[in-house]
């Protein structure tokens, strides 16, 4: 974990990952500003269109204990 957030800083997850709270709780303890890690977000397509999309997000953000993210990805399949 050390080298991951010493030398990367990127995270990149989502919900059919299931470790979003895993890596909130991760980058809580181990003190990492927010605004020093890159974190990806990816919708699996039950959960994209203009009504399921950004209450997906908003769960993930509240997952991760994050207010933002940095790129949210739209996958097909």
């Amino acid at each position: 974990m050390f080298f991951f957030f010493k030398k990367n800083r990127l995270v990149d997850t989502a919900s059919v990952y299931r470790n979003e709270s895993e890596i909130g709780k991760a980058l809580k303890e181990l003190g990492v500003r927010r605004e020093d890690v890159f974190i990806t977000s990816k919708l699996k397509p039950a959960d994209q269109g203009s009504e399921k999309a950004p209450r997906a997000i908003e769960q993930s953000l509240k997952n991760l204990g994050t207010d933002y993210l940095v790129s949210v990805l739209f996958k097909r399949r």
